[in-house]
């Protein structure tokens, strides 16, 4: 019901909602560090290095992931007798650490809504939680919040100097993707992992590639259809048909017209930007295809807010399809049926 009510909102509405200032409770002590830029550029020159050439071309280039619009903020969430006994006595309180990265569908939320839960997390480990305030899609596609997430990795343990060892990360939902995502980048590029991870009802499959996304699914908060929402000016994007209309003659009688939607840019927007030949880069026109029933289907609509239909099978998007999940740390995977919420705690 609460899905199909938000349906006849905007997207932006949405975010408005789930986003608002939500007070904290006097028994939990909260500061709100900003993310230094240095460790931004290390997590992004990692992810480059993770993607490689091809990933990059994929996602158009390697630069305009890079862009926001504020600084990145986090939250360090505690119970405010542990603030107070650190405050005494720095020993009197262990410095593990609860890595959080909040869930949303990767389009709403933010660490406030979820601030309740994350302390009470804290208050069970008995250590301290972060949580980064990662960017939303669709105004900031994939692979932006993999960036912030892996930002907040990096600033542990370089600029807090935590142990792999102290750390142990923890989301739910698209925060629990996230969760999952990162540690096989970590993983891949050799990085140490934590502690171990607890991933609440991780979303897994963008690619709705399951047989039971067509069952019946009671129980399942997503519904089979995906998520719709009235149009505004962030969502939906454009179909190929509409783009198309708009590629008229810049002037009557003259044969130029628009451009690709990926040529806009000048040379030098797309140098900053980190496109180094628009012509290769991915098409706003390329649609997908899948056989149903035998026919040959054409998906012009953007499936996910999250990103294109075309890298909605990167792994770092759709875990269900990583080669594999070998080598990771520890994890607790739990979920969650409609209002029943069964959670797991780490014996750190």
């Amino acid at each position: 019901m609460t899905v199909e009510y938000s349906s006849y909102h905007q997207v932006e509405e949405l975010q408005a909602f789930t986003s608002g200032y939500i007070p904290v409770f006097e028994w939990v002590h909260v500061t709100v560090p900003t993310i230094p830029q240095e460790n931004i550029d290390k997590a992004a020159d990692l992810l480059i290095t993770y993607l490689g050439p091809r990933g990059i071309a994929q996602l158009g280039g390697e630069k305009w992931w890079q862009w926001r619009a504020k600084e990145l903020e986090a939250e360090w969430i505690e119970m405010e007798s542990h603030f107070l006994s650190r405050e005494l006595d720095p020993n009197s309180v262990p410095q593990r650490t609860l890595l959080y990265i909040h869930g949303g569908v990767y389009f709403i939320n933010n660490v406030a809504t979820e601030r309740y839960q994350i302390q009470r997390h804290a208050r069970k480990l008995n250590c301290r939680a972060f949580a980064p305030n990662y960017r939303l899609a669709p105004q900031y596609p994939f692979p932006c919040a993999v960036l912030d997430v892996l930002a907040a990795y990096v600033y542990l343990r370089d600029t807090c100097r935590l142990p792999a060892e102290e750390i142990l990360l923890s989301g739910d939902s698209s925060g629990a993707a996230l969760v999952l995502g990162l540690l096989c980048l970590l993983r891949d590029i050799g990085l140490p992992l934590p502690a171990g991870a607890m991933l609440i009802s991780p979303w897994v499959d963008l690619l709705h590639s399951f047989p039971s996304i067509m069952e019946d699914a009671g129980g399942d908060y997503v519904p089979n259809h995906g998520f719709h929402y009235r149009p505004s000016m962030a969502w939906p994007p454009p179909t190929p048909e509409e783009l198309e209309r708009l590629r008229v003659p810049l002037r009557p009688g003259s044969q130029t017209h628009l451009p690709k939607i990926d040529t806009l840019a000048t040379d030098t927007e797309n140098e900053v930007l980190g496109v180094k030949d628009p012509q290769k880069s991915v098409q706003a026109t390329e649609t997908m295809t899948v056989k149903i029933d035998g026919k040959t289907i054409e998906i012009k609509d953007q499936i996910q807010l999250m990103a294109p239909n075309e890298i909605l099978d990167n792994p770092l998007l759709s875990l269900v399809i990583q080669a594999s999940l070998g080598g990771l740390c520890p994890l607790l995977i739990v979920c969650f049926h409609l209002s029943v919420l069964m959670v797991g705690y780490w014996r750190w």
